[in-house]
This record gives C-alpha cells, structure tokens and sequence, in this order.
C-alpha cells in the first residue's frame, strides 16, 4: 500500500466511524500520540472534504515532510486495520 489517490479512494469511502477507527489505530500504532490523533480526527467531514481535494503532488510534498518511513509505518498499519 503506498500513499496516492487510490489509498484516499479507499479511506474515504469509510464511514466517519470506520473512518476515525482505522486512522486512529494506524496513526496510533506508528508512534502518533493518541490524544493528538484524537483532536485532529474528530472533525471527519472537513477531513474528508480537505483529503478528496488534495492532488498527487501535494500527497507527495506531505509524505516528503512527515518522513517516508513515518508513512510507510502508518499506510501499512492503516492496511493492516482496515476493516469496515
């Protein structure tokens, strides 16, 4: 699983409580500070509305900026919890 649109795709066409579920265990279980990850997901709409807009280019500027291995970390956590 890599970081691109089809990834967002699939995220995205979680419900909000499959949603924040699944990002909350990813982000969790590589290394992000539950509490954090709390207060940034509980706003899902913006989050999907914000994530639905975003194009390849920016996906890639962010995964610069975060780490790769952080988001290598996270996508393969997020595929190992996705479930509905």
């Amino acid at each position: 699983m890599q970081l691109d649109k089809d990834t967002l795709k699939k995220l995205l066409e979680l419900d909000d409580e499959t949603f924040r579920k699944n990002v909350k265990a990813a982000a969790v279980a590589s290394g992000i500070d539950e509490g954090m990850i709390e207060r940034m997901i509980r706003d899902t709409a913006s989050i999907k509305k914000t994530l639905a807009g975003i194009d390849e280019d920016q996906i890639k500027r962010a995964a610069t900026i975060v780490g790769t291995n952080k988001i290598e970390d996270l996508l393969k956590n997020l595929k190992d919890n996705m479930k509905p």
